[in-house]
């Protein structure tokens, strides 16, 4: 207890040290000879507190969007429940996509109805930015392209920019090639100053977007603080102009006054039940970056519980490329308490056992002293009684030779069973490596009939040759199939134990009997001791990126995403 007990001192130590610096001098932003002062900002211990009360926060934005059902059931005219699908899809852009996208067809179905144009064009483009944000990027992009030729108002042209902009901008995050992220960059860019050439007035967030393309980012804190200024935590607007706050400080490397303003988004968000955010998980990167591995693991685990509500795709998927990291270190450091709790309380144990011992010793003592009169005549007695004792002792100590002598005749066994085990993984192996000698053989011969080709001049079915993959992919297959055949035969009931680790309606089953798939093949290259997502991918043919996937999916899948990989591992 007293070890515990240290532990919590050093715990709220560190607490107060970072509650200190937090308030400290954050107000003042001092970058080229310009200074922009705001009000005494929150900090961790307010942020903690909200997410605290996100579920009540969350009820009551729930009465809010019953009522406005409530007004859509009862609404009689087409004009009505367009106004009332209108607020709902308000409420919901933020808070749960998939009712958002139901909302924003029935506002797109009414308006059609009452040949209202302009709410007709503001509900596909709600329709294409649902898409973005659920990662659905084709379909956004077909409903965009559709309405390139369309006439357009100055606030829906903007809209249309921002989301072609938004799309590509997630193009670029979920790219594999650096060819691809680069040709999503610029695009998005294009689409970002199609924006800027805009004549009419452009909001604050533009304005700042486009000055730190610049590389004007006073100028663009400016302007933000503007707009921050006149705003309060009811609004919905601080959460999104906080973090394009915090984001110019991330570029700058200010990173006390990026996480101060992702701490003020991340409340604004929160109270006003935005789900599809990115300010508490970019928060919680950058406590993990300082060692503050228990909020970095709470605030990520927020992110993940919100974005799955919210149904934000593109969300998880980011959440999920840090996720794994901050769980691990969170793990480790549970672990590291639990060791120095189980120290501490064993040394406690010691210290009462030896204090038991010294009570239990001091009364044995007294009571000698009172009974040293008597003493002479319960010798005798006393004798007997330990001779008995001893003859008990020979008989447990029999006994006790009679189990370890069965004890010795079962390590026998099993090391006779582990001297099988072993030879039947040699045979395994020798067969490996038949394999691998007749795959040289294999390249020989073809060797040989290229050469053939190439003497007698046939340079045209040599080429022909020379560019054909079937030869690989034929190697690929039997690889595979072999490496399912060997691995199934030293573990014949790992599918069978896979699956048992999984929801009941999850359950993975190869296509055919004595073959893996690719995600049992994943787990198969686990059980066999690799663990590393390049030495899968490499042994998979495949990126990095979807083994990372597969994982992730198959984890949250299974009855035991904490520790699932583990279990996997100890399969027999």
């Amino acid at each position: 207890m007293a070890f515990r007990a240290l532990i919590l001192l050093n715990q709220q130590i560190m607490t107060k040290s970072l509650f200190f610096i937090l308030l400290s001098f954050h107000t003042l932003c001092c970058m080229g000879g310009n200074t922009i002062t705001t009000a005494k900002q929150p900090t961790l211990d307010d942020l903690d507190k909200v997410i605290s009360a996100s579920k009540e926060y969350t009820k009551k934005y729930e009465q809010e969007v019953g009522i406005l059902k409530s007004k859509y059931v009862h609404a009689k005219s087409a004009q009505d429940k367009l106004a009332a699908s209108r607020d709902l899809f308000t409420k919901y852009k933020s808070f749960k996509l998939d009712s958002a996208y139901a909302y924003a067809e029935r506002k797109l179905y009414y308006a059609k109805i009452l040949h209202n144009y302009e709410d007709s064009v503001y509900s596909e483009l709600d329709i294409a930015d649902i898409f973005n944000k659920t990662g659905n990027y084709v379909e956004s992009y077909k409903i965009l392209s559709g309405l390139e030729h369309k006439p357009m108002s100055a606030d829906m042209r903007k809209y249309y920019f921002s989301l072609y902009g938004n799309l590509y901008e997630g193009l670029r995050e979920t790219s594999i090639t650096a060819y691809q992220r680069t040709e999503n960059e610029r695009r998005r860019i294009m689409f970002r100053d199609s924006l800027k050439n805009m004549k009419d007035k452009q909001s604050d967030w533009d304005k700042a977007e486009f000055l730190c393309s610049q590389n004007k980012y006073t100028d663009a804190l400016h302007c933000l603080f503007d707009s921050y200024k006149n705003l309060s935590y009811e609004d919905r607007e601080m959460g999104y102009v906080a973090f394009a706050i915090s984001d110019i400080y991330r570029q700058i490397n200010e990173v006390d006054k990026e996480k101060q303003y992702l701490i003020i988004s991340a409340i604004a968000d929160l109270k006003n039940n935005v789900k599809e955010y990115i300010s508490l998980r970019r928060l919680a990167t950058l406590l993990y970056e300082e060692g503050d591995v228990k909020r970095a693991y709470r605030y990520m685990r927020k992110s993940m519980e919100d974005a799955t509500f919210c149904n934000a795709r593109l969300r998880i998927i980011e959440i999920s490329d840090a996720l794994p990291i901050i769980d691990k270190a969170y793990e480790s450091m549970q672990k590291t308490e639990q060791k120095n709790i189980l120290y501490g309380f064993s040394l406690v144990s010691i210290l009462v056992v030896m204090l038991c011992f010294m009570m239990y010793f001091t009364r044995k003592q007294l009571k000698k002293i009172a009974q040293a009169r008597r003493a002479l005549e319960t010798s005798n007695k006393s004798l007997n009684d330990m001779n008995l004792q001893l003859n008990s002792l020979n008989s447990q100590l029999s006994l006790a030779n009679g189990k370890l002598n069965d004890t010795n005749a079962t390590l026998q066994d099993t090391n006779l069973s582990l001297f099988e085990s072993n030879k039947i993984k040699n045979i395994y192996i020798m067969e490996f490596m038949n394999k691998c000698s007749a795959y040289i053989d294999k390249l020989e011969d073809y060797r040989r009939s290229l050469n053939k080709l190439a003497v007698a001049g046939k340079i045209q079915e040599l080429y022909k040759q020379l560019k054909s993959n079937a030869l690989v992919e034929q190697e690929i297959e039997e690889f595979f199939e072999d490496f399912d055949r060997i691995f199934l035969k030293i573990f014949p009931n790992f599918v069978i134990s896979f699956n048992g680790l999984m929801k009941q309606e999850e359950l993975i089953e190869p296509k055919k009997p004595g073959r893996l798939n690719t995600e049992l093949r994943i787990y198969a290259l686990m059980r066999l001791g690799i663990g590393e997502n390049e030495k899968i991918a490499a042994f998979l043919r495949c990126s990095r990126q979807t083994v990372y996937s597969y994982r992730s999916r198959i984890r949250l899948r299974s009855l035991f995403p904490d520790d699932f990989e583990e279990r996997v591992v100890k399969i027999d």
